[in-house]
Formats: structure tokens, sequence, C-alpha cells
């Protein structure tokens, strides 16, 4: 089973490209409060991949994982979704016509994407990146940190 920073990434490399891209964007904003071009489901790989392993103590590490899994669960949860909507259809009720076929195309295909996404997120969640999984993440952190030796394969991580 991978540990909960791969889980991660391979979250993101299952995403369609364009979800892939616009999450990591997402991300991004929240964390550096600045848009970076992010134009590919490849350079959206590459920034989630390096915002989790850059060459920080390993502590760090995990607060960055826990921070990433933060803004997801914001940007991917019931709320956002019932946001992307009402906005959707706020949008296709209005006079100008571009603006009215916007709005209907976040309804068509925005709103359904961010759904599925959601329903792949939700799932993680429950079962990879569950709170049992980031608290034995963290102490394999905090063990190589203070430079412990390993525990064998199956035994409690202990705190």
């Amino acid at each position: 089973m991978p540990n909960p920073a791969e889980a991660l990434v391979a979250f993101f490399s299952a995403l369609h490209e364009t979800d892939r891209a616009w999450l990591s964007l997402a991300c991004n904003f929240q964390i550096d409060d600045e848009f970076v071009p992010i134009r590919s489901g490849d350079e959206a790989l590459d920034w989630v991949s390096g915002f989790l392993a850059v060459n920080h103590r390993p502590l760090q590490k995990f607060t960055r994982l826990i921070c990433l899994i933060a803004i997801i669960d914001f940007e991917l949860s019931p709320q956002a979704l019932a946001r992307v909507t009402a906005e959707g259809r706020r949008l296709s009720e209005n006079t100008a016509d571009w603006v009215a076929d916007q709005g209907r195309r976040m309804l068509q295909d925005t709103v359904p994407r961010m759904d599925r996404m959601i329903a792949k997120w939700a799932d993680l969640r429950a079962h990879e990146l569950d709170e049992a999984a980031l608290w034995i993440y963290r102490d394999e952190q905090r063990r190589l940190e203070l430079g412990l030796p390993g525990r064998p394969p199956g035994s409690p991580s202990g705190a």
C-alpha cells in the first residue's frame, strides 16, 4: 500500500488532465496566493510531486501533506460543488447570451466533472488517507526526523 504522499500523487495522476491542472492551480493559489502557470496535466503533476517531495525535514513533509489535504478537502467538498452549481445557474439566467452559455456549460460540464472528482476524493480519504494512515505516516516522519531505527513491518507505530 502506498504511503499517504504517494496516494495523493496517484490521485492527481488518475484525474483528467484538465481537472488535474485546475485542482493544482487552486491548491497552489491557496498556498502561495499567486497564480503559477500550470497549463497541462503534466505540469500539474510536477507541481504536486514537487510540493510534496521538496527537501524539507521529514516532519515538514508531513505538514505539507496535511496542508494539501486540507485544501483539497475544501476545494472538493459538497459545499464547493453547491457553490459552483449555484454560480452556473445564476450565469445561465443572464441576459447576455455569451454569459448564459458559460453558465450552461458550467452546469453541463464542470458540475458533473467536479462531482466525479469529489466522489474519488471521498473514496481516497475514506480508505487510503484516513486519519489512521496519516498518524502512521506522521509517526514514521517523526522517527526519520529523530534518526530512530525503523520498526519491523506490522508493528504498532508508537507516538
